[in-house]
């Protein structure tokens, strides 16, 4: 007997309690509620559209067939299109306006055999668009004629697109970027299919800008063709070079300089360093400061200035001096140097500096400057001028020094020789035993200047090849040939001053 209690209240434990009857009956309930709401939509929606159905562009969510088709085509007759310009107010152009006409040969009923009323719940993921098969005409002429009428069509309304462009600061430092201007131009042609297109599918807008019917600028601010020319413009801008021209003298090409470098031409429509106005700039620096075959004037000895011309000198190699130059300012970086000279014979430095030759040839006197003070003077005989074989005035430098060499004066060699110029060299005359005076006039050498054996040898000891040789004349009242000078009495000539005459 007790055995039997205890298995009944057993069987009391396990028996579900009441609050979790209710709990599984109402779920139940939800359940059924749920199915039930979702098989009456079923029903619903197999005689009526689901939502996100379009058709011909009108929404028909809830309607039925017979409903759609009337929706469809109540709006024919009161059809327009409406055209979204930019800057501009909406305007719209009527069915009526161009003699629209719309046939259907297809109604509704095939288009909601093809929805699937078991599967409404997805209907809002997905958007569907029908078009009932028909024929729509209109009068294009007619189009035409009122897009013509268009307010965005008026050239009183439109604003022409500009392209990007790059611009100088008004300081001139530095490049930057105009913005394009977009305006509201439209490509008529353009406006024309689109705005047929747009009719023939009863599109009730046309958005000029969405459809990319305006006339859009080449050239936009966010190039980046246009956004590496800039910062290449910039770079540029910052390059100095120094131009050391002698001893004394610098010309600095920067960004004031530079910038007129800068232009833009047909070929290329940007701003851009143009290579000609770069070998101009070379050709500028060559013409004011290249002395090669130019005037030069020359402080001599005596402190009077003379005026010399001749092969000693600078001068530029223009296409080499404009690729560096170019190079220079590409890299925008700050350069020290001298300009790409022509490397030939007789082509110095420019200046003729602290050491050279000096012969006044009216006065007969040679004098050795080295380091700016004269080291060593002497009596010469120069070119005979009664035999028209004057030594030739002028800017040389020595060509070549020898020793033991034929010279014309006489039939055999000389000890020392210095050549500065075409048939004509510093050597010593041994044969002569006087130097200086009006010997040159009457028995002067054929060309050359000698000197005493001791002058030559201190002379040959000292010169070296590319050492500037000045030559000149003096009026002869200036200077009396016979007195004699002391060294004393001189003082050091300074560097020329190039000047072209």
């Amino acid at each position: 007997m007790e055995a039997f209690e205890g298995q009944k209240k057993d069987l009391r434990e396990k028996r579900p309690g009441k609050k979790a009857v209710l709990i599984l009956l109402l779920f139940a309930a939800v359940i059924i509620f749920f199915l039930i709401l979702y098989l009456k939509r079923v029903e619903y929606y197999r005689t009526r559209f689901q939502p996100y159905v379009y058709i011909n562009g009108i929404a028909v969510e809830g309607l039925s067939p017979q409903e759609a088709n009337a929706r469809v085509t109540e709006n024919i007759d009161d059809y327009s299109l409406r055209i979204i310009s930019r800057y501009l107010p909406n305007e719209s152009i009527s069915g009526e306006d161009i003699g629209l006409e719309i046939e259907y040969s297809t109604d509704t009923e095939s288009i909601l055999a093809k929805e699937n009323p078991y599967s409404w719940p997805l209907s809002k993921k997905r958007e569907r668009n029908y078009s009932i098969a028909s024929r729509i005409s209109f009068d294009e002429k007619k189009l035409r004629e009122r897009l013509s009428d268009l307010e965005c069509l008026d050239s009183f309304n439109i604003v022409e697109p500009k392209d990007a462009y790059i611009s100088l600061s008004e300081d001139g430092s530095f490049y930057y970027i105009t913005d394009e201007v977009k305006g509201n131009e439209p490509d008529e042609k353009k406006l024309f299919e689109a705005a047929s297109r747009a009719v023939g599918e009863l599109c009730p807008e046309l958005d000029l800008e969405a459809s990319g019917i305006y006339v859009e600028p080449s050239l936009k601010g966010s190039d980046p063709e246009l956004n590496e020319r800039v910062n290449d413009l910039n770079r540029y801008m910052g390059a100095v070079i120094k131009l050391k021209l002698g001893a004394d003298k610098v010309e600095v090409c920067d960004r004031d300089e530079i910038s007129g470098m800068i232009v833009s031409d047909e070929e290329d429509k940007l701003p851009h360093l143009s290579d000609e106005l770069v070998k101009a700039y070379a050709e500028s620096i060559a013409d004011r400061y290249d002395t090669l075959g130019k005037g030069l004037r020359f402080k001599t000895v005596y402190g009077s200035t003379v005026e010399v011309r001749g092969e000693f000198g600078r001068k530029t190699d223009i296409e080499k001096e404009s690729e560096r130059l170019k190079a220079d300012i590409v890299s925008g970086k700050t350069t020290e140097r001298e300009p790409v000279y022509v490397e030939s014979p007789g082509v110095g430095d420019g200046d003729i500096g602290d050491d050279y030759i000096e012969v006044n040839l009216t006065a007969q006197k040679l004098f050795l400057v080295k380091e700016g003070e004269i080291q060593m003077d002497s009596d010469i005989v120069s070119g005979c001028e009664k035999t028209d074989c004057s030594t030739p005035s002028g800017l040389f430098s020595v060509k070549k020094k020898e020793t033991n060499v034929k010279v014309e004066d006489r039939d055999y060699a000389v000890n020392y020789n210095m050549e500065f110029s075409e048939g004509a060299s510093f050597y010593d005359a041994s044969w002569r035993s006087a130097f200086g005076g009006n010997i040159y006039k009457t028995s002067g050498t054929k060309g050359g200047i000698g000197l005493p054996y001791s002058k030559a040898k201190e002379l040959y000891d000292h010169a070296y090849e590319g050492m500037p040789v000045i030559c000149y004349r003096t009026a002869d009242e200036a200077i009396n040939p016979e007195e004699e000078i002391d060294n004393e009495g001189l003082r050091a000539a300074t560097p020329s001053e190039a000047l072209q005459f």
